[in-house]
């Protein structure tokens, strides 16, 4: 098999340039749910601690010393706190949605407004005061309360994800609350559990439920992509266990995405592609780390790729990303066809074409619309190049897709005449579905402007919010 560890570590630097800052947009895909006017809940706040900043109580004066090694772990009091003091603060509302304040500059007395989100603050704060607390005394007896903590916060992170109390009874936490739950658990693996400085293992298993359909079916979109994104981080920090945890991860989250090809239950299809996404950059990953390249991870990967990329249905920049990982390499992966791959490529430039097309009907053209295409051509272009030194066959077909793409790749704003344009584009088109189906597209040339299934914009990593993300599972708006 051809797929070898180089070329998947080129894709996975490339998709992984998504940061946590930019995955915060996901916000913008709770609008619906709200909307909605549904009641959502949160955790009672003792009265003595409702401010986050002055989590001051007397049993916060027993359990700092029990983190700082200078006092022996009690485990029952140490659960208490953190249970009944701190971890409430992170289902509160008011700390998941964006707040508009306003700020005075101190040289200029000018005012200004931000909006301000409270959640990711107040991870940081948590680190710096319970993770890393100043002048550990006993680092074995500080070792012991850091790992008792990982165990709880990772359980507790897990429940309000899932909507779920402390006790696992039903709960309906905003969808924010419940996206920032995960994001934290993602985060743990930059945590250490004791002083051998390794990742923290514990929100492996946690993370592995979020992502899969199977185990949480009714999370939304935004806990999906950051919980697959957090086992590639997870991968990215150690070598899973072959063994005993990958043959899991394969099963209940990689396989499950990987093959669903239509939207079920609250996703769209552009939602859908986005978590496909993030599943076949976890398979490339565990792939890339396996010891026995005869016993991938996902052995079945080439295949489910190669269905990904002819699958009509699916995403440009999703199709795109499967033909490229298959075409990253000399020589084609065992059972997959260049000539296959080659239909799969005419597709996805008809594809293109269409939603350029579409913009040209929308004038002005969407950012959103423009950039990315022109990426997703990029791509298309260096796979058929790959392909058409691979089988001489192809070589026609790079012709007339190169010069569809050529036709697409105009800059905005040097179209003169669009209806020019988009008569350039639609015969270029033709000519290459005469070239894939032997068929006049005559017919197909006056309704050519028809949106995608799914299409709201761009199915891009670069456009991260905004209608795409309407719809997640479990009737939350996920993402």
């Amino acid at each position: 098999m051809a797929m070898t560890t180089t070329p998947s570590s080129r894709m996975i630097s490339r998709v992984i340039l998504l940061s946590l800052g930019s995955m915060l947009l996901l916000g913008l895909s709770f609008a619906h749910a709200q909307q909605q006017v549904v009641q959502y809940e949160q955790d009672e706040l003792d009265p003595k601690v409702k401010d986050f900043k002055r989590l001051l109580s007397p049993r916060e004066n027993e359990i700092i010393p029990m983190l700082l090694g200078s006092a022996g772990l009690e485990v029952g009091k140490f659960d208490t706190y953190f249970k009944k003091d701190v971890f409430p603060h992170f289902t509160q509302i008011s700390n998941a949605v964006a707040n508009v304040v306003v700020v005075v500059d101190a040289k200029t007395k000018k005012t200004a407004t931000q909006t301000v989100t409270v959640l990711p603050k107040m991870r940081t704060e948590f680190r710096k005061f319970y993770f890393n607390p100043i002048g550990i005394i006993e680092p074995d007896e500080a070792a012991k309360a850091r790992e008792q903590l990982n165990k709880i916060l990772s359980i507790r992170l897990y429940q309000i994800a899932n909507n779920q109390t402390p006790d696992g009874a039903a709960r309906n936490y905003h969808p924010l609350v419940r996206f920032h739950a995960a994001l934290f658990l993602s985060e743990m693996t930059n945590e250490t559990a004791s002083t051998n400085k390794l990742p923290y293992r514990g929100a492996l298993r946690p993370l592995q439920y979020l992502a899969s359909p199977v185990k949480t079916p009714n999370a939304p979109e935004s806990v999906r992509v950051v919980a697959i994104k957090g086992l590639i981080q997870h991968s990215l920090a150690y070598k899973i266990d072959e063994v005993k945890e990958v043959p899991s991860i394969n099963d209940e989250v990689i396989q499950p995405w990987l093959k669903l090809n239509k939207p079920t239950g609250g996703l769209t299809q552009d939602g859908l592609d986005w978590i496909r996404r993030r599943a076949m950059e976890l398979a490339l990953e565990l792939n890339a780390k396996s010891v026995d390249q005869t016993k991938l991870a996902v052995a079945n990967l080439p295949q489910l790729l190669a269905a990904i990329a002819a699958d009509e249905t699916a995403g440009v920049s999703l199709r795109i990303g499967a033909l490229n990982t298959l075409t990253s390499s000399k020589e084609p992966p065992a059972g997959i066809k260049d000539e296959d791959l080659g239909r799969a490529a005419g597709s996805i430039a008809l594809a293109s074409a269409m939603l350029q097309l579409h913009s040209i009907k929308t004038q002005p053209v969407p950012p959103d619309v423009a950039k990315p295409l022109k990426h997703d051509l990029t791509l298309l272009n260096n796979s058929l190049a790959v392909l058409a030194m691979r089988s001489a066959q192809l070589t026609e077909l790079q012709t007339k897709v190169g010069d569809l793409l050529a036709a697409c790749d105009t800059r905005w704003e040097d179209v003169g005449d669009p209806d020019a344009m988009y008569k350039v584009i639609q015969k270029a088109a033709a000519a290459l579905d005469m070239h894939l189906t032997g068929k006049n597209t005559s017919a197909l040339l006056p309704n050519f402007v028809q949106v995608p299934k799914g299409f709201n914009g761009a199915d891009n990593v670069q456009n991260l919010g905004g209608p795409r993300m309407q719809g997640g599972g479990g009737g939350e708006g996920g993402r």
